[in-house]
């Protein structure tokens, strides 16, 4: 018996059997393991530029613009980012939404710069969309053409589109004295 321990102990002793192969030798799944990490490195790296893109395209950083200024009595209903569009089609958005010295509203608008010929000096803005169904955003009235080009930086008018509560309201004020005509005349 003590033979056969100085026998194993001399195996297991021996420097050939402490060296093991590594994991990665035994399993085939870590074979090219450098190149499946670069691989997926550079794929991610790739992901992220065009995300970047993205994101600099539609927030209008690729594209020249021209700033407006426009001066609400209320900024109800108006966000910073939000959509502008000239005939139905976004053409910029809210750059800034701030009080200005006189403790109204103050806002301005960045307009792509190839939009801009569509749009003369006595032009506005109308807040659109205050229904139950529709996303608000501000729709640029354009102007007359004879009125000549608009200016950086210029002050557009502001309007807001009637709420269907203002226009029953004024439905209300103007059938009401049909409705108590109507009344006086059946009694």
């Amino acid at each position: 018996s003590i033979g056969i321990a100085r026998s194993l102990r001399s195996v297991y002793n021996h420097p050939e059997n402490h060296r093991m192969k590594p994991y990665a030798d035994l399993d085939p799944r870590f074979q090219h393991l450098g190149l499946k990490v670069g691989s997926f490195l550079v794929l991610l790296v790739v992901l992220l530029l065009v995300m970047a893109g993205v994101l600099l395209w539609r927030q209008d950083l690729l594209v020249s613009s021209v700033d407006f200024r426009v001066r609400p009595d209320r900024a109800d209903a108006i966000q910073q980012g939000m959509d502008v569009t000239l005939h139905g089609i976004r053409v910029g958005r809210v750059a800034s939404l701030r009080l200005g010295g006189d403790g109204l509203p103050e806002m301005t608008l960045r307009v792509r710069e190839d939009s801009v010929k569509w749009i003369f000096s006595d032009a506005g803005i109308r807040l659109s969309g205050l229904d139950f169904f529709n996303t608000p955003f501000l729709a640029i009235l354009p102007g007359n053409p004879a009125s000549g080009p608009v200016q950086e930086n210029a002050v557009l008018l502001f309007e807001r589109e009637m709420t269907i509560g203002e226009i029953a309201s004024r439905i209300e004020t103007q059938v009401s004295p049909v409705i108590e005509e109507a009344a006086s005349f059946l009694h």
